[in-house]
């Protein structure tokens, strides 16, 4: 476990085949949060604007984590799991530590012991960053998801800050019964 006097900077990352959720954090403080457009033709070229993308962040940012979603295998595709094993070795040779959660694992410090789904995460994340009120309520009005994996992303950082941190829950690390 990476222990720090400092805070730490991490950035999260939510592989998709279309897009890339993303967030940077400075300690738990959200400091940016955005979706990717991962807008090539076939993997590689998909895979060259992930790490392209990611790079620039690493640059802008210099995070001593990368934290990213564990895919389930039951739920992922060939090119999915290509671009995330690239973006982790990659992550590697920036001598990044690397974090990898499991969907379970991101919602588990907001759920507080509840079921929760990815809507009820985005509401939860929101409530904890009202910076995000406004993507939240664009995305309440989209018929298609779009935000979803820059909320993931969000929950991701700070379940990754918490893992490191010690505290297992949002209660817990302000006071709450």
């Amino acid at each position: 476990m990476l222990k720090v006097k400092t805070p730490i900077k991490i950035l999260s990352v939510i592989p998709g085949t279309k897009y890339l959720g993303v967030a940077q954090f400075y300690g738990a403080s959200l400091r940016d949060w955005r979706i990717k457009c991962l807008n090539a033709e076939g993997n590689e070229n998909k895979i060259k604007k992930g790490k392209e993308i990611i790079l620039d962040y690493i640059e802008k940012y210099s995070p001593q984590v990368l934290a990213i979603k564990k895919l389930d295998r039951k739920r992922s595709s060939k090119n999915l799991n290509s671009l995330a094993r690239r973006i982790k070795e990659f992550a590697k040779r920036k001598g990044l530590t690397l974090y990898q959660l499991k969907l379970s694992e991101i919602k588990k410090p907001f759920a507080l012991g509840q079921r929760i789904n990815k809507k009820n995460l985005a509401e939860l994340v929101t409530s904890q960053y009202p910076e995000l009120l406004f993507d939240f309520e664009k995305e309440k009005r989209n018929k298609n998801v779009y935000y979803e994996r820059m909320f993931e992303a969000v929950a991701l950082g700070l379940a990754c800050f918490y893992k490191i941190d010690g505290n297992l829950s949002l209660s817990k690390a302000y006071g709450k019964k």
